[in-house]
């Protein structure tokens, strides 16, 4: 974000605050507006990028129009993740909105594979104005936003140089030049409905809908099944041949997929990070770890945690850091089929 936008957000005073209790139900009466500074954009266009992008990426880059987005990773030879992302065009550039941790190394990578190919590659969260929008009162212009159907999910408005993405179940993302993002953030708080909530209000959201984000500390770890990247519509298995392809097909094809992406809760004075373990009561190793952790409540926990698919039903899970907290696995938001 340049320093326009950022100004204008920290002038909003979320910096170390648990911002309002906002309902996080789709049928909730407010609109909860979050600033989004864990996520970065990057921007790869040329003459070549289609085909580049179609080569370093799990979901299928030639199929992506105008007003549809779509998940998807970035994998290394192994088949590991090093990020997910959520892509879509913009001024006739693919644009990648990724964690904010993992931009520079993503950025680095592709880098690594452009060789003589006619891409560019640039970071451009600074020269761009977005934030998440969810709840019940949304603006009457956005379609409901689905977890279930292809039809439904990461759908993207374009209204001259601004776009409405489709994140999640009731989530959207508004983007946009800073001034542009100012205006509509302001008009909505102002004259609508618009609640501002701190960020860890929509990391709870993903949490919920089960949408992951990986970190510094599981980049590299996951297959990208083992976070339902697939369940997610964010893998083809038709597209042809892409770095970590073979790995990630065998899986689907072999049916050797012993990992999955479970929703879960627990009683915790203490937030788990990402990548910590998950230990099952009379067991040695690990049996999986954590994706994303956010507080709902005082003391409640909701956590996304890759964990191994013969013991997701297991009734003595918890986490390492904290042998005394728990485990219990929610049901998921998605089916697992």
């Amino acid at each position: 974000m340049i320093p326009t936008w950022q100004a204008f957000i920290e002038t909003r005073n979320f910096e170390g605050s648990t911002g309002p209790t906002v309902d996080v139900t789709s049928n909730a009466s407010e609109t909860a507006l979050t600033p989004l500074p864990r996520y970065s954009v990057l921007s790869i266009s040329g003459e070549d990028s289609t085909n580049f992008l179609q080569g370093q990426s799990t979901c299928d880059i030639k199929s992506l129009t105008a007003d549809r987005a779509t998940p998807g990773a970035i994998c290394n030879p192994k088949g590991r993740a090093l990020t997910n992302f959520l892509m879509f065009i913009r001024n006739g550039a693919f644009h990648l909105v990724l964690p904010k941790a993992l931009a520079s190394l993503v950025e680095k990578r592709l880098r690594m594979y452009v060789l003589r190919s006619r891409v560019k590659i640039a970071d451009v969260t600074d020269s761009l104005g977005f934030f998440g929008l969810s709840g019940g009162a949304l603006p009457e212009h956005l379609p409901p936003v689905g977890a279930h159907s292809d039809e439904a999910r990461y759908p993207v408005i374009n209204e001259n140089s601004t776009q409405w993405i489709g994140f999640g179940q009731g989530q959207w993302i508004f983007l946009g030049t800073p001034e542009a993002a100012q205006r509509q953030w302001t008009e909505l708080v102002e004259h609508g409905s618009g609640i501002e909530t701190p960020p860890s209000r929509w990391d709870l959201l993903c949490i919920l809908n089960g949408i992951p984000t990986l970190d510094a500390e599981t980049s590299e770890t996951f297959v990208p099944q083992m976070f339902n990247l697939d369940l997610l519509g964010g893998i083809s298995f038709k597209k042809g041949c892409y770095t970590g392809q073979e790995i990630v097909a065998r899986m689907h094809y072999l049916g050797k997929l012993k990992r999955r992406m479970y929703l879960a809760g627990c009683a915790s004075d203490r937030l788990p990070g990402p990548g910590e373990n998950v230990m099952k009561q009379g067991h040695e190793q690990s049996v999986g770890q954590i994706v994303k952790a956010e507080v709902l409540g005082s003391g409640d926990i909701r956590l996304l945690t890759v964990l191994q698919i013969d013991q997701s039903g297991s009734k003595n899970l918890y986490l390492e850091k904290s042998p005394k907290s728990l485990l219990k696995i929610l049901k998921s938001p998605y089916p697992f089929e």
